[in-house]
């Protein structure tokens, strides 16, 4: 087996079939579609998993105690037995071309190999902006391989998609994607940019994110953030532990997002200055510098 596809499902039966159906029933490829405890749209589930019996294609369900889409990804991986892995959500989809794009390169010595998405409205049908920052961490680094390009590519990156990430890799240094709600593929991420001896940058595009009302990804209550701000500070604390002081000056990692997101959102005041003062505490700057 060379390619395991990895997909959390919540919910979304519909969409699920959508990306199953951008996926080819190759022998060298086996998709592992994970279920989060869904709670609506049961049968069409069900009826999801009957359309593709006999295919290259397994369905396993969370019977942990815990929920999110980090969980279900680490109970993929424990069944995954292709050299590489890949990860995407259950409402995204791959290209027409990705198996071809990723046979080709799979034959080479990196750990890590990027790929340019793309994104979508689903609602409208229109491009979306989604892709646009990932895309501009690939292309600086493209453009110029300095070692702070190769820094942002490899710890900015907090997404597990458009990624062709060597699972031999992963097992050895034993690295799992946490069980928040949200965010559980940031810590991940910053733990692959690490380990990764060899990353290299395609220009092709093998993946398509999705942007809908609803996902969680689009999440704005207090009670998300704060996980985020946690996942954060945490991740932050882990790529200052692991890199030298000279790498780290030159990603100048802060907590602006942070504070850009309680006005945005409209917090208040007072959780802009407890986000800051929480950023303050363990050691990075709540402002560009």
């Amino acid at each position: 087996m060379r390619f395991s596809i990895i997909i959390p499902h919540y919910n979304i039966p519909d969409m699920l079939s959508k990306l199953l159906d951008t996926i080819p029933n190759d022998e060298d490829i086996e998709v592992i579609v994970v279920d989060d405890k869904s709670t609506k749209e049961l049968d069409a589930y069900s009826e999801c998993k009957v359309r593709y019996a006999g295919r290259n294609i397994s369905f396993y369900d969370n019977d942990t105690d815990k929920k999110g889409a980090g969980v279900c990804r680490n109970i993929g991986m424990s069944h995954a037995s292709g050299s590489w892995l890949l990860f995407a959500d259950s409402d995204d989809r791959f290209t027409d071309d990705f198996a071809d794009i990723i046979r080709r390169d799979a034959d080479g010595d990196e750990d890590i190999i990027f790929y340019h998405p793309s994104s979508i409205n689903i609602d409208t049908g229109k491009e979306s902006d989604r892709h646009i920052d990932f895309c501009s961490i690939l292309d600086r680094y493209v453009e110029d391989t300095c070692r702070k390009n190769e820094l942002s590519l490899r710890y900015e990156l907090v997404a597990p998609w458009s990624k062709l990430i060597r699972r031999e890799m992963i097992t050895k240094c034993g690295i799992l994607f946490e069980d928040s709600k949200v965010a559980n593929d940031v810590f991940f991420c910053a733990q692959i940019g690490r380990f990764a001896q060899k990353i290299a940058v395609k220009g092709d595009t093998i993946y398509v994110v999705t942007t809908r009302e609803g996902s969680i990804t689009t999440a704005t209550d207090t009670k998300s953030f704060d996980v985020r701000l946690g996942v954060f500070i945490r991740t932050t604390k882990y790529i200052r532990s692991n890199i030298s002081k000279e790498d780290y000056r030159l990603i100048k990692r802060n907590g602006s997002y942070f504070l850009h997101l309680c006005r945005v959102n409209n917090y208040g005041i007072g959780k802009i200055i407890s986000t800051a003062c929480k950023l303050i505490a363990n050691g990075i700057s709540p402002v560009v510098f």
